[in-house]
């Protein structure tokens, strides 16, 4: 196997050094990650390196981050339930910029948000939504599929989910096509 840069690697340093492989991307919506390795790739070429810390969440894992700050010790880090999430439908993902030169599998991250600049530039050109462009609350390394420009809401998603998990949520995002 190769790494985005052609280098021939064995299994586990492919995990170890591929930006997407501290998280499960077998079970992400296929064009969804399409459009996150080729993110990854266009932030290469301007010289940051992103790496994602966190992909699809059950929505027990989702409340228990919302659960955070709240009724849980720790920082408040989300403002959606399972369920109200897009993590919840294999449609986003968090990064971490890496700013310690080449990444082979070791973060150093600095979390300022100008160290996202180039991914919130990055992500517009791939027709993504990126969090740090929200108005109510920055979320500035969340990434997802733009849901809501195509009418999609949280309770469709649940619906689909119910009916039939991620196959379903799958299939109907298909059906509006061109992601």
């Amino acid at each position: 196997m190769e790494d985005r840069r052609g280098h021939e690697l064995t299994d586990d340093e492919d995990r170890r050094r591929d930006p997407l492989g501290r998280i499960v991307t077998d079970l992400l919506y296929q064009p969804f990650l399409e459009k996150l390795n080729a993110l990854i790739l266009a932030c290469q070429a301007r010289g940051a390196i992103y790496v994602a810390t966190s992909g699809l969440r059950t929505y027990a894992e989702q409340d228990n981050l919302y659960a955070q700050g709240r009724t849980a010790p720790g920082k408040r880090v989300t403002n959606a339930r399972g369920g109200y999430s897009p993590h919840n439908f294999g449609v986003a993902a968090d990064f971490a910029p890496h700013v310690g030169g080449d990444y082979e599998g070791k973060l150093k991250t600095d979390y300022a948000v100008r160290n996202y600049a180039v991914l919130g530039e990055e992500t517009a050109k791939l027709n993504l939504e990126w969090g740090g462009r929200w108005l109510k609350i920055k979320d500035t390394p969340h990434v997802q599929l733009p849901l809501k420009t195509r009418g999609i809401t949280w309770e469709m998603m649940r619906t689909w989910y119910a009916d039939g998990g991620l196959v379903e949520v799958y299939d109907r995002l298909d059906l509006l096509g061109g992601w």
